[in-house]
């Protein structure tokens, strides 16, 4: 599992949205805006997408797709619990 932790503006995205067009992963983004967002800034190189809400509603076609690669998974999470504030969680590392 790759695992991106930088501050904000340092190319998380870019780089996530780069990773899961090279293995033919769909990334998974906040809304259609960031969607937009990427899609303009990466042109032909952007990624198969889909929403927070497509993912957690499980509106996709789970034959077709190899994997997923989600940007801003806390932003996911907090949308998973809207009205209480998630403030930590743990990660696995792989060896």
């Amino acid at each position: 599992m790759m695992i991106v932790c930088e501050p904000r503006g340092a190319g998380k995205t870019t780089l996530l949205a780069k990773y899961a067009k090279d293995n033919d992963f769909y990334l998974v983004v906040a809304g259609r805006v960031e969607e937009g967002r990427i899609r303009h800034l990466l042109k032909e190189n952007a990624p198969k997408m889909l929403t927070f809400e497509e993912f957690l509603h499980r509106r996709y076609h789970s034959p077709g797709i190899k994997g997923f690669v989600i940007d801003n998974v806390d932003l996911l999470l907090q949308e998973m619990s809207p009205s209480i504030q998630i403030f930590g969680i743990s990660l696995s590392k792989e060896s």
